[in-house]
C-alpha cells in the first residue's frame, strides 16, 4: 500500500509540473484536435470544470483549478494566473499529501488529515502559510 501511495504522490507532483507547462502551451496555441489523453487536454478539462464543476481524477488524485485571475490590462476573462490543487481521492489509500502548484511552477505540499477532500473542495484560493512547504522533488 505504501509503495502505491508513494507512486501516486510522485505522479501527482509530476502532473502539477505538467499542468503548468501544458497551461502555458494551451494559452499559446490553437488547441483544436487535442487528444483526450494529453496533458493539454487535462488542462482543458480541469479549467472547464473549475467553475463549480467536479475535479478531474487521475492516478488516485483529484485535480482542480482554484483560481484563474485576470490582471489589470488584460482582456476581461483572460486567465493570467492560476493555482491547481491535487488531493488524494481516498485519504491514506490513494495518497496522504495534498499538492498545490502556482503559475510559477512551485509545488507545495501539506497533509491536511482525514478531512482532506472536504477541505480541498472548499478552497477557492491558495494562501501559503506555515503548514504548506515546498514539495521534495522525488526523482
Amino acid at each position: 500500500m505504501f509503495r502505491r501511495i508513494g507512486e501516486n504522490e510522485i505522479i501527482a507532483i509530476a502532473m502539477c509540473h505538467e499542468f503548468v507547462a501544458a497551461e502555458k502551451q494551451y494559452r499559446a496555441k490553437d488547441n483544436a484536435g487535442v487528444a483526450d489523453s494529453s496533458p493539454v487536454s487535462l488542462v482543458a478539462q480541469v479549467a472547464n470544470q473549475s467553475a463549480g464543476g467536479d475535479p478531474v481524477l487521475f492516478q488516485g488524485y483529484y485535480f482542480h483549478v482554484l483560481a484563474m485571475r485576470s490582471t489589470k490590462g488584460t482582456p476581461r476573462g483572460t486567465p493570467v494566473s492560476f493555482t491547481l490543487i491535487a488531493y488524494p481521492a481516498e485519504y491514506r489509500s490513494t495518497g496522504v499529501v495534498s499538492f498545490i502548484v502556482t503559475e510559477n511552477d512551485v509545488v507545495y505540499e501539506e497533509d491536511p488529515g482525514a478531512n482532506t477532500s472536504t477541505l480541498a473542495r472548499a478552497m477557492t484560493t491558495f494562501h501559503k502559510d506555515a503548514t504548506w512547504r515546498v514539495a521534495d522533488e522525488y526523482k
